[in-house]
């Protein structure tokens, strides 16, 4: 392989792996139990969570801190419980961003939190990173027939 070909691979690598944003999934657990699953998410800025299954009876509003009920001014908001259903949000800064269920925070304690880490900065194993890595993985391959 050409010292160009390999030069080549590795700057697609690098780009394909910074650029890369990924999709979470929480969903809404309403049987005997009413959570938020998973109940904490560690993310990159740039990454999307999605929020399902939120019904007629859950929502999600963001809070100042874990132990808060109160909005955040302009924070993120599903809309009221009536209107709710699935939900998404990307997240462009870091930070540690706290979320209720406006209708069952008090009763059930149906709290969240969304740990935003900086591009590039590595986050906890998960599927988004097994995604991450099959991506440039299937780059490598494509450009080892070039």
């Amino acid at each position: 392989m050409s010292k160009m070909k390999i030069t080549t691979l590795l700057l697609l690598v690098a780009i394909i792996y910074t650029v890369y944003a990924a999709t979470f999934t929480v969903t809404v657990e309403s049987a005997l139990s009413s959570k938020f699953i998973p109940d904490t998410l560690d993310i990159n800025e740039g990454d999307t969570v999605t929020w399902t299954k939120l019904t007629r009876h859950h929502n999600l509003k963001q809070v100042a801190d874990s132990k808060s009920i109160k909005q955040v001014p302009n924070g993120i908001y599903s809309g009221p419980v009536e209107l709710a259903n699935t939900f998404s949000n990307t997240f462009r800064k870091n930070g540690t961003y706290y979320f209720v269920c406006e209708a069952f925070v008090e009763c059930c304690n149906m709290r969240m939190t969304v740990n935003v880490f900086p591009k590039g900065q590595t986050r906890n194993t998960n599927n988004a990173q097994v995604l991450s890595l099959s991506i440039v993985l299937i780059a490598i391959v494509l450009l080892l027939q070039i």
